[in-house]
């Protein structure tokens, strides 16, 4: 099946369903490589599909494109099979084993679908404070009066690894001038440039989770979401070199909160300074351009006048106060 044909919720749910791996051959599937085929195909002929779904005990009425058909593949597997009838036994066995993995689609699928949900309500409010029909002080002394529930929503964004063969891009030579054309520059001019189109193309808050990973060929940046609907990802109109190698949910990937990962993506996204009550003298608490709360503080003293010249500088990206 062409990967265009299901949303890219519905096919993230399937192959992290089955544990990544396909389906068919149970080897480790790439996101990149993942295909989504079809146990009985939908190719068959009405007459030979009908007899096909008798045989197997099968509703007529049967989906072929239902969550129980739907499987994920390697892009050399689903090849192989294509359009090939499977024997009523391995079809049978198939659907057995994909049976019990059911709840688990179920569950991966409604995960992505609140998140989903929670980006629509966000961008409706949104809209209408950008229509000038909510300001953002009444939406905050709303929220203001409401009660948090007990069971606090979780705050679980999810992170996605972009990969770029950064050895190939060079050969292209299609990058501006600015980029430079050796393995470092090219990789901090795709990284930052990665950054600034995802910040332009979605309204939604998002920060990179740690230093980029480079080999000296290729480079995988990851880059946290919060309350983004995953299919948003297939509108960002990103470079051909771009590809996304993996869809997570941060909890998966790491045993540490995601608070303070959260506060840097604000902080940045409105390029805020964020006091701090404890420290009266410098009284900054995060770097207003990276986030961070890592900042070194030093003081100038001029030696005739006496006056003391307090200096802050970011520990991560270099910024000076």
């Amino acid at each position: 099946m062409s990967l265009t044909k299901l949303d890219l919720k519905l096919r993230v749910s399937l192959w992290r369903a089955n544990d990544r791996r396909c389906f068919f051959c149970g080897e480790p599937i790439e996101f990149r490589d993942l295909e989504i085929d079809h146990i009985i195909p939908e190719g068959l002929t009405t007459a030979v599909r009908n007899e096909l779904l008798e045989r197997l005990h099968l509703p007529p009425d049967f989906d072929l494109n239902s969550l129980r058909n739907l499987v994920p593949t390697h892009h050399h597997c689903n090849g192989r099979k294509g359009g090939m009838q499977l024997p009523d036994n391995a079809i049978l066995l198939f659907q057995a084993v994909w049976d019990k993995k059911q709840t688990r689609v179920a569950g991966e699928l409604a995960r992505y679908r609140e998140d989903g949900e929670h980006s629509r309500h966000l961008t409706a409010i949104g809209h209408a404070i950008q229509g000038g029909r909510l300001t953002k002080q009444e939406v905050l002394q709303f929220v203001a009066r409401l009660e948090q529930p007990k069971a606090s929503v979780r705050n679980d964004p999810l992170v996605v690894t972009f990969g770029a063969n950064v050895s190939k891009v060079i050969e292209t030579g299609s990058l501006p001038t600015a980029a430079g054309n050796d393995y470092v520059h090219v990789c901090d001019w795709l990284e930052k440039d990665l950054v600034y189109r995802v910040a332009g193309a979605l309204p939604i808050l998002s920060q990179r989770t740690e230093a980029s990973a480079r080999n000296g060929e290729a480079l995988s940046v990851r880059l946290a979401f919060w309350n983004i609907d995953v299919d948003q990802l297939s509108d960002l109109g990103l470079p051909q070199y771009w590809e996304v190698t993996e869809i997570a949910h941060f909890s998966d990937l790491y045993e540490t909160s995601p608070h303070d990962l959260l506060a840097k993506a604000v902080v940045t996204a409105q390029g805020l300074e964020i006091s701090d009550p404890f420290d009266p003298v410098y009284g900054l608490g995060r770097c207003p351009r990276c986030g961070s709360t890592k900042l070194t503080r030093t003081a100038a003293v001029d030696p005739v006048r006496g006056d003391v010249y307090p200096d802050v500088t970011c520990d991560e990206c270099g910024w000076i106060a």
